[in-house]
């Protein structure tokens, strides 16, 4: 029984910026907005830009704290488009610096992005 005053473990969501764009760092901040990571486990912000032969892509989201997820995604992404830039950090709304998701919305997103010129 829970007496008064008895503190009770919260987990915190991390904070991140989320956008995505097929132009510049510049358009995905232009549409960025503020969210609370629902990935369960350890969670990072991510940053990614990724080329391919005939566009590229932007994009900011909450992700998994694991720089191995990157090379996953690579793997995963058409010969045509590869990541450029993958990088996590994990600090409140840390992912502002052009240097949400789980993988295949992600993967999803940059896909997108270069099959369909979005």
């Amino acid at each position: 029984m829970k007496k008064a005053g008895d503190s009770v473990a919260t987990s915190h969501a991390l904070r991140c910026y989320q956008c995505s764009s097929g132009v510049s760092w510049a358009d995905c901040k232009a549409t960025t907005r503020e969210v609370d990571c629902e990935i369960q486990g350890e969670q990072a912000c991510l940053s990614v830009y990724a080329e391919g032969t005939l566009s590229s892509a932007y994009i900011r989201e909450c992700f998994y704290n694991d720089k191995t997820m990157c090379n996953l995604i690579q793997d995963e992404l058409p010969e045509t488009i590869r990541l450029v830039d993958c990088d996590l950090c994990t600090t409140e709304l840390c992912n502002d610096s052009s240097g949400s998701v789980v993988i295949p919305n992600l993967l999803l997103i940059v896909v997108l992005y270069f099959v369909c010129g979005l």
